[in-house]
């Protein structure tokens, strides 16, 4: 993500209604967990060997 589309992320998120709160927060969530069973899997696979 560049610096850009974050700035706008935030100035979009103080006109955000709770709805609109919650999908950010799952897409944000959603796309860490990704990134976190990734990490979490080659963990795994380094403690095995």
């Amino acid at each position: 993500m560049s610096q850009v589309e974050f700035a706008s992320i935030i100035s979009n998120i103080s006109k955000m209604d709770f709805n609109q709160w919650g999908k950010f927060y799952f897409h944000l969530s959603f796309h860490s967990k990704k990134q976190y069973r990734k990490s979490l899997l080659y963990l795994h696979l380094e403690n095995i060997y």
